[in-house]
């Protein structure tokens, strides 16, 4: 059996996916960060992917502000992504995910 070897998109994504593995699995066990992952993986994908659209400047801070207030927008919403957005309107949740979102990435950074 011949095995087919990926070609270097493929591998570029392979890599892309194992950074995320790492990344996840190195979240703070009974972490906020890890609490809204796992909110976002409790949504059922299709609708959303359905609806999601392309930033018009994915470089740009502003284009990209608008494009996540787009998707974020309730009259956009599935009833599976309110906890999602709930979980986003509470200070505290942000606040300590920052602080873990730092945390791990300084450590990725030494």
């Amino acid at each position: 059996m011949t095995k087919e070897v990926p070609d270097v998109n493929d591998r570029l994504a392979i890599r892309q996916i194992q950074g995320y593995l790492v990344l996840l699995s190195s979240l703070p066990e009974n972490g906020k960060l890890r609490e809204a992952f796992e909110l976002a993986l409790d949504v059922r994908g299709r609708p959303v992917l359905e609806r999601l659209r392309r930033p018009t400047d994915p470089d740009s801070r502003e284009s990209y502000s608008e494009w996540l207030a787009e998707h974020w927008a309730a009259e956009n919403l599935t009833p599976d992504e309110q906890p999602l957005v709930d979980w986003q309107k509470d200070p505290a949740n942000i606040t300590t995910a920052i602080g873990e979102w730092k945390a791990l990435t300084a450590n990725l950074n030494q």
